[in-house]
């Protein structure tokens, strides 16, 4: 698999952003673990982890998320998602991680989650908000792809998962 990127944020000096890009697997696990720690040793247990644009998360990067949320959320704190891709939010559905991990439309939603506002460039780093990462629009006639956890469809017999399974 690729590498990694992880920039951080910290917003208000109150909940740590770590904007995710490329592929989180066994490899790259240790690096999430190591920001993520970072920020517990700051004093800093409110994260919001940007996945938008990280294409495949394995079993250890799920797992790594897992584990880390229990010694966050004893420290009052919380570790939330937002802007995952179709193919990993439908994992993320199908694993049920979702009765473990909030996960947000927007950095905006996922900050407001906090009760702090975000950065000033959570809109244009949103793709929901028609806007690229890094706040490049969309090239003339393209659509911004739908938020990944969009209201479901109102008819769940026609919703099937990931494998084909009817809902």
């Amino acid at each position: 698999m690729d590498d990694l990127k992880i920039n951080i944020d910290y917003v208000e000096n109150k909940v740590t952003l770590m904007r995710c890009e490329g592929f989180i697997d066994s490899v790259t696990v240790p690096l999430i673990e190591k920001r993520i720690q970072e920020s517990i040793q700051k004093g800093i247990f409110q994260m919001v982890v940007d996945l938008g644009l990280v294409n495949y998360v394995s079993s250890a990067g799920w797992g790594v998320f897992v584990s880390e949320i229990k010694d966050i959320r004893a420290k009052q704190g919380d570790l939330v998602l937002t802007g995952m891709a179709p193919e990993v939010y439908d994992v993320y559905e199908l694993m049920e991680f979702s009765s473990i991990l909030k996960s947000f439309d927007s950095l905006n939603d996922a900050f407001s989650n906090f009760g702090v506002k975000g950065p000033q460039d959570a809109n244009l780093l949103d793709p929901s908000k028609g806007m690229q990462k890094g706040g490049q629009p969309l090239s003339p006639g393209a659509k911004a792809a739908p938020a990944a956890n969009a209201p479901a469809a109102k008819d769940e017999k026609q919703k099937k998962s990931f494998f084909g399974f009817k809902r």
